[in-house]
């Protein structure tokens, strides 16, 4: 956004940016897409690793914290670039003063973000190359990975932290209403002092932008290169046949080594993708440095689109860390395929609450037909089995809670001795207005058997109290 005045002209003289018109498309259509399905993924992820305790203890504890970071740098997207060539596509004052209002403190938490998401890749990365190469450290990385953890977002803090009073933004009012209303500079401080020299440009240059990449891009050829030597040598084990305890032994390890290396192989991808979308900002950042003026002069609007591509490629690789996750790990694609089935389930119900779905287990199926009129338990009993079935409508109090039955259906083939009891006589107009059903049955009471049809033989004895064989 050009929102200096032309001195020459009038002080709320407004020059578009060049390339307005195409940026809008990259950036306020495009990339506000894939932000959006950055959020959702990322959020979705966050809750996932954050709510089972098993991914907070393991190695899965860096993507947590790398979700939490990807959520808000793609939010800051939709917040700084879409918003802000949207304003200058529109010429629209009110949202150029909008922007301004949350400007400072969204884009330093969005520098904060991608710093401290670029350490905590780093630190995920050597555990993993710890881990493949089976260096005596791992069990203190792994020990003291809580510790790693915060050191990288502190890192990421520090690092950029600062960002937040280098700017100085300033109203005119000869110009309320004009695009250039609100004007932004830097403050004094930030150029020709020790500051910009040692701070800006050697500090931030190396420590978040050239020293992350070229770390990884080492700890991933390293990471790549034994895991092929590992899997040309995974045959030289010795058969163990005949002993069956060290065969199950081998294959628990065997199982082990699979889950370790789909793990690896996971941060692996994470970390090519992260350096694609950085190769971009290392060859700009090597090209200001070196020849700024001929950067500015004569290609200008290479420039400004370079500048998009960059946002646009750290937030398509956040936008890649699910689908990554998806094709790396089976264990973790089925939890998270099994995540978006529920969600589905349960808006499917919000519609139909008696809906049943073929890939529901027949407990539940049979619950959901059926917990609203009865309850069913069970009973020790060493030679058969023992059901109870009872209305929990003809009691002002709670019921003992439902245990789920073997399959989930009382089926003919199973037999087993059932406890019928009616613990009161309700008249069945009564009955019939509780349980909401005119069925035949004196009590009201439905049990859907496989064939999807009525037991008539159980509605016909609930109320006698009696113990028969279904």
């Amino acid at each position: 956004m050009f929102l200096g005045g032309n001195a020459d002209d009038d002080e709320c003289y407004y020059e578009p940016p060049p390339l307005t018109a195409a940026r809008f498309w990259l950036v306020t259509v495009f990339g506000s897409i894939i932000s959006l399905v950055s959020v959702v993924e990322n959020l979705m992820l966050f809750f996932l690793f954050a709510s089972r305790r098993a991914h907070r203890n393991s190695h899965n504890m860096y993507l947590l914290l790398l979700a939490f970071f990807d959520f808000f740098v793609s939010l800051a997207y939709i917040l700084l670039m879409s918003v802000n060539v949207l304003s200058d596509y529109l010429q629209n004052p009110r949202l150029v003063a909008m922007w301004f209002t949350y400007m400072v403190p969204m884009i330093t938490i969005s520098h904060i973000a991608m710093s401290s998401a670029s350490f905590l890749i780093i630190a995920a990365s050597i555990e993993r190359y710890f881990l493949t190469i089976q260096s005596p450290t791992l069990r203190y990385v792994q020990n003291h990975r809580p510790q790693m953890a915060m050191a990288a977002i502190l890192l990421g803090v520090i690092s950029k932290g600062s960002i937040c009073f280098e700017f100085d933004i300033s109203h005119h009012p000869k110009c309320v209403g004009e695009m250039t209303e609100w004007q932004m500079q830097y403050r004094e401080f930030v150029f020709n002092t020790p500051y910009h020299t040692i701070w800006r440009f050697w500090y931030r240059n190396f420590v978040t932008i050239f020293a992350p990449f070229f770390i990884l891009t080492f700890l991933n050829i390293r990471i790549v290169v034994t895991l092929q030597s590992t899997t040309a040598n995974g045959g030289v084990f010795a058969h163990l046949a005949g002993n069956l305890a060290l065969e199950q032994s081998r294959r628990k390890a065997e199982a082990a080594k699979a889950s370790a290396r789909a793990a690896t192989r996971t941060m692996v991808a994470v970390t090519c993708c992260y350096l694609i979308s950085n190769i971009v900002n290392v060859i700009l950042t090597i090209w200001e440095h070196v020849d700024k003026q001929t950067l500015f002069n004569d290609y200008l609007n290479f420039y400004a689109i370079a500048v998009d591509m960059v946002s646009l490629l750290t937030t398509l690789a956040c936008a890649c860390r699910l689908p990554i996750y998806l094709y790396c790990q089976t264990a973790l694609r089925t939890e998270i395929l099994n995540i978006f089935r529920a969600w589905y389930k349960w808006g499917m119900r919000r519609i139909n609450p008696h809906a049943v779905f073929a890939d529901d287990d027949d407990d539940y199926a049979m619950r959901r037909e059926s917990s609203a009129y009865h309850t069913v338990t069970t009973s020790a009993d060493s030679d058969k089995r023992r059901l109870s079935v009872s209305s929990p409508l003809l009691f002002t109090e709670a019921p003992p809670p439902a245990i789920p039955l073997r399959n989930g259906f009382i089926t003919p083939q199973d037999k087993p001795v059932a406890i019928i009891s009616a613990y009161q006589h309700v008249p069945r107009r009564s009955l019939d207005t509780l349980t909401h059903t005119n069925s035949d049955s004196s009590a009201g009471i439905k049990i859907i058997e496989k064939s999807g049809e009525y037991d008539d033989d159980l509605h016909s004895i609930l109320v006698t109290g009696k113990e028969t064989l279904l």
